[in-house]
């Protein structure tokens, strides 16, 4: 097996590792804090963004 292939082996194992850890956390997340993480992540990814296009002059 390839060292490029490897890391692919693993991922099954990673997804029930954190399902098993996230469960009983999981219970309590409502669409309002889905929404507010999927719109701070956004956030946090474009705003240093555009700051590298501001110092461009763009």
């Amino acid at each position: 097996m390839s060292e490029a292939t490897a890391p692919h082996d693993r991922e099954p194992h990673q997804l029930l590792f954190g399902a098993v850890l996230l469960g009983p956390t999981l219970e309590n997340v409502s669409w309002r804090i889905v929404g507010y993480a999927v719109l701070s992540l956004t956030v946090l990814r474009m705003l240093p963004v555009a700051v590298a296009l501001a110092g461009r002059g763009l």
